[in-house]
């Protein structure tokens, strides 16, 4: 079975913008899960719904991550609707956001793509309009920092 080795670091990618209280809502509710974690926005002014815009500068900056990285990524024009999240793993960085193709230029041969529906992978259901998924990915109080993908294997 695969391990993986997190580390501490969450980037963030979104169109949310800066206006509001969604960006700061989001690392809220990181840090209430993890807070250990260390949050790096990678930009929050991606163009409303330019999924295009949003995997190529993801493809453009997730190497300089350390390996262990969680990328959150959310910039989906069905906000609320029934598009299933994903996490892609891949050279051991974790890509976690909607299955719309905004991973399309993380992902190679070797990759990993999990469909996660179980509801243990969600947000509680005040942040869930979001449709940004906090998973358990995330190390909760403890948990060890080394969990294996098996949770995810028949996703």
């Amino acid at each position: 079975m695969e391990k993986i080795n997190r580390s501490q670091i969450i980037s963030l990618l979104t169109d949310f913008g800066l206006k509001d209280a969604y960006v700061g809502i989001v690392k809220g509710v990181i840090l209430k899960i993890f807070p250990e974690a260390k949050i790096v926005d990678i930009t929050h002014e991606i163009e409303p719904h330019n999924i295009l815009q949003a995997s190529f500068v993801l493809a453009g900056s997730w190497r300089y991550f350390p390996d262990g990285t969680v990328h959150m990524a959310v910039v989906d024009p069905g906000v609320g609707g029934a598009r299933r999240a994903i996490l892609v793993v891949n050279k051991n960085h974790f890509f976690v956001g909607p299955d719309n193709g905004i991973f399309s230029q993380v992902i190679d041969d070797k990759a990993k793509v999990y469909h996660l529906t179980k509801k243990e992978f969600f947000c509680p259901k005040s942040v869930r309009h979001f449709t940004l998924v906090i998973f358990l990915l995330l190390p909760v109080p403890g948990s060890p920092k080394e969990k294996s993908l098996k949770r995810w294997e028949s996703q």
